[in-house]
């Protein structure tokens, strides 16, 4: 028990002077002491009822309460609650009070040192009491969740006492075959062992007890109907009902091996169509990649990619557009040869990469015409369902990542043109442009159309990115983060700006939310984090004792090489770990949990600071917080809605930003955008705050800090 622990303390005493010493007593021994006092049998019954006290005094005398009525009411609200007697040593009824053995303890009145010790000591006992009790609850329900889980598990699991069966879960019963639970009590465990193995299996139970943890065996085991199958068995110690006994657990290796195998199928294949998948196509392109140079080491790519698929599922609907993907994947199958590697590599987009490079556009003006063929006179979609395709050769490639690209961009090309037709990539073109007016490029069989909105077309977000990237279209603005506690630090948060070839701002994060551009996000953040880190060191420099708050996207965080450079744009620029917070999307963090511990782990050891952004979204969102050490919070924006005039959404604040703080992590509310919402974050306590409200995002340094 520490010192600052309150004691709620009942005092039964006719006398208040004698109260006003016992509890000035207790607090100069350095008891944070409540108290209250009574001298009636309703006003005793009443406190009872509306108060959780720790610890009761009853002063024998001339009061109003008799000992025995005292005592009765006070086990009758709560029998472990400790009942200490003060008395005169001329009081009538002492010896009655000595031998109750219930009252745990008796006085005098005047011994003022004996009552210090007395109340510490029971304070601290019934503390323990709480605290055992509190024990004894957690693990009963521990054990009703494992044997719910057990009798569940799909686990054969069972348990044995001196090589008998004392119980089993009903996939246990069922590998046997389809036992009852009565049929198994009793049976010896040898019985569930082919006759084969039955005298390895007995000396490995002889040499059981020697062993310590989980000791597993390799054997053949028999079911009820004779059938025998690989088994493997794990031993470990357990108990049931407190009495020691051994729980085994038996996989059918033969289902598992069998297993093994379909799931690493599976692994490799697009589910909703059979071919294979994006991951596998990118390794066989990475494979390929190694022999680009080699004499027998050309090879080709077509990105194919379904002309007006958005239009085409808003019309027809999700059903009919899932039919036209199996579709247009039975045609490609026709299309490839047995030595050509076909994969669905996005929502409506499929690859080809073929050894033979001289037949590729032979091959794609075959699919562009069959799958024309195949959807003419079909009612079912108002518009004739076709393909644009991009084929890119390997000569003078030098990363698989580069050769993709520049079939993506060819297929661009192609869709510019109106669709259904191929497109040849030729390195010596431009990028695309955005003017009003483009030159065509007869080369490509096309152009780029004029420039559209960002959120109607995926070439104008794709390439007004890599334009951003490749031109230095891009700047960094700033936004406060305000500590609400007194903390005087500068924080910022650090966001990207892009613009077009007219110099009009983008909405950036229109762009980054596109699944097309995820492969660039890795080259924004790195140009994000290093122009920061740069800026970072310039205030530094400046005597301003500034930190940033740098966001990572997921393709980032899985990127290995992310921590390395990182180290590398710190150590050029002669700036500090500990000046950089990494602030990280929750979902990203629970889709990535691995590689993000990874990165979080290096990130920390380099004195970086680490931030859960868009957090309180996902259900039980506080388990996050557990495995990994974070420093900062940022609240979804969600929960600043409505918060002013809002009562459920003021206590669920209090709530998620109460259990946040519980792990020593310091909460942010982002959008605050009026004072009423301020002042309830104040209320609540969270820590810092970012939004319009203090200031918009700037491409300028110098909110007044000391003003807050």
């Amino acid at each position: 028990m520490s010192a600052s622990t309150t004691i709620e303390l009942l005092i039964i005493d006719p006398s208040r002077d004698d109260t006003e010493l016992r509890i000035s007593t207790l607090r100069n021994a350095g008891l944070a002491v409540h108290a209250k006092r009574v001298d009636t049998a309703c006003d005793l019954v009443d406190l009872l009822d509306n108060t959780d006290f720790d610890i009761v005094l009853y002063a024998c005398g001339n009061g109003n309460i008799a000992l025995s009525d005292a005592y009765k009411i006070c086990e009758q609200v709560r029998r472990d609650l400790p009942f200490i007697v003060l008395h005169q040593e001329e009081a009538a009824n002492v010896e009655e009070v000595t031998t109750n053995e219930k009252i745990r303890d008796v006085i005098l009145k005047h011994d003022l040192q004996r009552i210090q010790r007395v109340v510490k000591r029971e304070l601290h006992d019934l503390r323990v009491r709480q605290q055992l009790n509190d024990l004894k609850r957690q693990l009963r329900e521990s054990e009703r969740r494992c044997a719910s889980l057990i009798e569940n598990s799909q686990n054969a699991i069972a348990y044995v006492h001196e090589g008998m069966h004392i119980g089993a879960n009903a996939a246990y019963l069922g590998m046997f075959g389809n036992l009852d639970v009565q049929d198994i009590e009793g049976l010896p465990i040898l019985n569930m062992v082919a006759s084969s193995d039955h005298r390895r299996f007995k000396a490995f139970l002889r040499k059981l007890p020697e062993k310590s943890g989980v000791s597993e065996l390799d054997i053949k085991c028999q079911s009820s109907n004779g059938d025998t199958f690989d088994a493997r068995m794990e031993f470990s110690s357990a108990s049931i009902d407190d009495e020691p006994c051994t729980q085994i657990i038996i996989r059918d290796q033969s289902r598992t091996n069998e297993l093994k195998e379909k799931i690493e199928i599976l692994s490799l294949q697009d589910s909703q169509t059979g071919l294979y998948n994006r991951p596998f196509f990118s390794k066989k392109l990475e494979q390929a990649a190694e022999h680009f140079q080699e004499p027998n080491g050309a090879c080709s790519i077509l990105y194919i990619s379904i002309d007006q698929f958005q239009a085409i599922q808003n019309s027809a609907g999700i059903a009919a557009s899932d039919t036209l993907l199996k579709t247009v994947a039975a045609i490609l199958r026709k299309a490839v040869s047995e030595d050509e590697i076909l994969a669905r590599f996005g929502e409506h987009s499929f690859t080809i990469l073929s050894r033979c490079s001289k037949n590729a556009e032979a091959i794609a003006g075959t699919i562009c015409k069959a799958l024309d063929r195949a959807f003419k006179g079909q009612s079912e979609y108002e518009t004739n369902p076709t393909c644009s395709i991009g084929i890119a050769y390997s000569e003078g490639e030098t990363s698989s990542q580069d050769f993709i690209d520049h079939a993506y961009f060819s297929c661009e090309i192609a869709r510019g043109n109106g669709g259904n037709q191929f497109a040849v990539y030729d390195p010596n073109a431009a990028l695309p442009g955005y003017e009003d007016d483009v030159p065509q490029e007869k080369e490509q069989k096309g152009s780029i159309p004029q420039k559209q909105e960002i959120e109607e077309s995926v070439i104008d977000a794709r390439g007004l990115l890599k334009e951003a990237l490749v031109n230095g279209q891009m700047h960094l603005v700033y936004q406060p983060v305000v500590s609400l506690q007194g903390d005087s630090r500068e924080n910022y948060a650090v966001m990207v700006r892009l613009t077009d070839s007219h110099g009009e701002e983008i909405d950036a994060g229109t762009i980054f939310d596109k699944a097309e551009v995820k492969e660039l996000m890795v080259d924004v953040d790195r140009w994000v984090i290093k122009h920061a880190i740069q800026e970072l060191t310039r205030q530094r420099k400046e005597g301003r004792k500034i930190n940033f708050f740098v966001t990572l996207s997921s393709a980032s965080i899985v990127d290995p090489s992310t921590l390395l450079m990182v180290c590398d744009s710190l150590r050029e620029a002669q700036a500090k770990g500990a000046w950089l917070t990494f602030q990280i999307r929750e979902a990203d963090l629970r889709a990535h949990t691995q590689e993000a511990k990874n990165l979080v782990k290096g990130l920390k050891k380099i004195k970086c600071q680490i931030a859960i952004t868009h957090f309180g979204l996902a259900p039980k969102p506080e388990s996050i917080l557990k495995r990994l050490p974070i420093d900062f919070v940022k609240l979804d924006a969600s929960f600043l809605e409505g918060l002013a005039t809002q009562q459920k959404k003021q206590d669920d604040l209090a709530e998620i930003n109460a259990k946040i703080q519980d792990h020593g992590i310091k909460t942010i509310a982002t959008a605050v955008e009026d004072a009423n919402s301020l002042s309830v974050l104040w209320t609540v306590g969270v820590n810092c705050i970012q939004g319009y409200f203090l200031q918009e995002p700037s491409g300028t340094i110098g909110f007044d800090f000391s003003s807050t």
